[in-house]
């Protein structure tokens, strides 16, 4: 088992630190639940053509689903814009994030479709709209990804 990972709380497998070496199930646990904690998206200010638009890393320290697995020290405010299939394509990442890189290409899928369902929260559904919706789209996740949905895990904070 990795050393990174914490299985107290009620055996659902969920990491106590971002790693290169966590698998699938490891990355949706701790992606759906620190959206869930956050309860609302991340967005920036859009600018002329929008109100707002969805950001790694929001104007009021927010994350999505590819924000937060990306290290505050790898983070570029240059990778703002792109969705996570062109961020890998145009390569914004530094050279010195090789093993993230690779991490976040092998798990492109998932990360993409986790991104997406945080994208199409509606950004002024209240705590209780916006963490009941993430928790249905977490499922349609989970299934399509053949990964264990644990409602526990939406219940206490992870030990």
């Amino acid at each position: 088992m990795n050393m990174n990972m914490n299985t107290q709380n009620n055996n659902i497998p969920y990491p106590t630190s971002l790693n290169t070496d966590m698998d699938a199930q490891q990355i949706f646990n701790y992606v759906t639940y620190r959206i869930w904690k956050q309860a609302r998206r991340s967005i920036k200010a859009g600018g002329e053509k929008f109100t707002y638009i969805c950001a790694y890393r929001g104007d009021d320290g927010a994350m999505c689903a590819v924000g937060h697995m990306i290290p505050d020290q790898l983070y570029d405010p240059k990778m703002e814009g792109p969705d996570l299939g062109t961020l890998l394509r145009a390569n914004k990442l530094s050279p010195a994030t090789n093993q993230w890189l690779l991490f976040l290409k092998r798990h492109k899928h998932l990360l993409t479709d986790l991104q997406e369902a945080h994208d199409f929260m509606y950004p002024e559904c209240d705590r209780p709209d916006f963490q009941s919706k993430w928790l249905d789209l977490c499922q349609r996740v989970a299934k399509n990804h053949g990964l264990e949905y644990y409602p526990e895990l939406y219940t206490k904070e992870p030990k």
